[in-house]
């Protein structure tokens, strides 16, 4: 049996400080950590003059065998594509799916489906 977690917006950073705080360490527990989502992640807060130290930390749980994706809109207003995008390319071997025109919210059916679809997929990996 193993494990997988998903945090939304503010949820997405309290995951990011539990990964970087734990590590490599809860992919070895009796019931390890398989994979992990950031859905709306609000890189503002999630990031503040920690930018390289965060992406490192992801970057060796992704390495150990985390499965991690991160799923937000083209349009959210707490991440910019281009900040997300970037951020992305950091990470290294992480998953992105961006849903196109979605704000933060989802506020649109077609857009909180597309994003829930992502979710759902890379949990049942």
């Amino acid at each position: 049996d193993a494990i997988a977690m998903a945090g939304y917006s503010y949820g997405s950073a309290a995951l990011c400080e539990l990964l970087c705080a734990k590590g490599a360490g809860l992919l070895a527990e009796p019931k390890p950590l398989r994979s992990a989502v950031f859905l709306a992640p609000p890189l503002g807060m999630m990031l503040p003059g920690k930018e390289e130290a965060v992406a490192a930390s992801l970057s060796r749980i992704v390495e150990a065998g985390l499965g991690l994706t991160i799923v937000a809109g083209s349009q959210d207003s707490y991440c910019t594509e281009a900040e997300l995008r970037a951020w992305h390319a950091d990470l290294g071997a992480t998953a992105l799916h961006v849903v196109d025109g979605a704000d933060h919210f989802f506020s649109s059916t077609p857009w909180l489906r597309e994003a829930v679809a992502a979710v759902v997929g890379n949990l049942l990996e």
